[in-house]
C-alpha cells in the first residue's frame, strides 16, 4: 500500500475529523474519532485507511474501539470494517439491515467493487474481509447508540444506497450524513450533486432522505468526503432544488430518447455554477444513469 498523509481536525465536544490522502492525491477519505465510551469510528473506508486510523487512536490515547460505524457498506465507507473487527474484537460494528449479510460474506460487494474500480482494486485499497458474527449490531430505525455525553441517533437514508445510515449526533446536533446529501465540488459558485451509486440509485428515495434529515434541523453537516458544513439550511435547499431539476431534465431526456450528453448540457445550462467541466459532468453523467437503471426497474421507459 501507498504512503499516507493524515490531517487532523479537532470540532467541538470532543470530536476529531482525520483526512486520509494517498501518495499522489489519487485518494481521499475521511474517517471520525470520539474518544468517550471506549472509542467510537465513523466511517472506517477502506482497509488501506487502517495505518492512518491506528495513528488517530494513538493521537487520541485510544487502545481499542467500543463501536464501528459505517455510513455504507461501500468499499470508500465500510470497506475495511472486517479488518478493524479482526484487530478490536471487543468492537461492534454497527450495520443498516440490508447491509448485515454483505458484512457476512462480502463476495457480492467484491465483484462489485471489482466493477466500479478494477480488478486490482486490492492494490490500493486493500481488501474487502467478512465481519465475525458476533460484532455486527442492526439497530433499529430511530435507535440511539448510548455514549458517555451523548447519544448518536441512528437514521435510516435510502437513495444513494438501499443500506445507507446517517448518525444525529444529540451532543454537537451534528449529522454524520455519508453520501445522503451529495457532493460538494469544486467551481467558481457553490456546486452540490447527489452522489450516485449507479446501480442502487433511488431518485425518488434520495429527495425524501433530503427531507427527513432536514426535519432533524442539524445544526453542522458532517460529511465522509467533504469535510463539515455549518450552514445546513443552504445545502438542504440547494440539493433539494438541484435533485427535483435533474430528475426532471433526465427523465423528459429520456423517454425522448436524448442522449446523456444532450441531458448533461441541458442540466448544466440550467444549474447556476454548474459547468461542463469533467468533474461536473462525470458527476451528472453517473446521476443519469443511475436515473436509468432506476426508471428501467419501475418500468417507466
Amino acid at each position: 500500500m501507498e504512503q499516507q498523509t493524515l490531517k487532523i481536525e479537532t470540532f467541538e465536544e470532543s470530536l476529531y475529523r482525520f483526512e486520509v490522502e494517498l501518495t499522489g492525491g489519487r485518494y481521499r477519505s475521511a474517517f471520525y474519532l470520539i474518544p468517550e465510551g471506549g472509542g467510537v469510528l465513523i466511517e472506517p473506508g477502506p482497509t488501506a485507511n487502517l495505518p492512518s486510523i491506528l495513528k488517530g487512536m494513538k493521537h487520541l490515547g485510544l487502545e481499542g474501539l467500543s463501536y464501528i460505524i459505517p455510513t455504507h457498506i461501500h468499499m470508500d465507507h465500510g470497506g475495511g470494517a472486517g479488518k478493524l473487527a479482526g484487530l478490536f474484537p471487543q468492537a461492534r460494528v454497527v450495520v443498516h439491515p440490508r447491509g448485515l449479510q454483505h458484512m457476512l460474506d462480502p463476495t457480492r460487494l467484491i465483484a462489485g467493487t471489482k466493477a466500479a474500480y478494477g480488478e486490482d482494486f486490492e492494490a490500493l485499497y486493500g481488501p474487502i474481509l467478512p465481519v465475525p458474527e458476533g460484532q455486527l449490531t442492526v439497530p433499529n430505525e430511530g435507535e440511539s447508540l448510548d455514549i458517555p455525553g451523548r447519544k448518536l441517533q441512528v437514521v435510516y437514508t435510502p437513495g444513494h444506497a438501499p443500506h445507507q445510515i446517517a448518525l444525529f449526533d444529540t451532543k454537537t446536533g451534528g449529522l454524520f450524513c455519508g453520501e445522503a446529501l451529495g457532493a460538494l465540488l469544486p467551481g467558481e459558485e457553490e456546486v452540490i450533486l447527489p452522489s450516485v451509486s449507479v446501480q442502487d440509485f433511488n431518485p425518488d428515495l434520495y429527495l425524501e432522505t433530503i427531507g427527513k434529515l432536514k426535519r432533524l434541523e442539524p445544526r453542522v453537516l458532517y460529511y465522509s468526503h467533504e469535510g463539515a458544513i455549518r450552514e445546513p439550511e443552504r445545502v438542504f435547499r440547494r440539493l433539494e432544488e438541484t435533485m427535483r431539476l435533474i430528475r426532471r431534465i433526465t427523465f423528459e431526456g429520456l423517454k425522448n430518447g436524448e442522449t446523456i450528453e444532450t441531458i448533461v448540457k441541458r442540466i448544466s445550462e440550467n444549474l447556476p455554477g454548474l459547468h461542463n467541466t469533467q468533474a461536473h459532468s462525470a458527476y451528472l453523467k453517473e446521476t443519469i444513469l443511475g436515473c436509468f437503471h432506476y426508471y428501467t426497474r419501475q418500468g417507466l421507459l
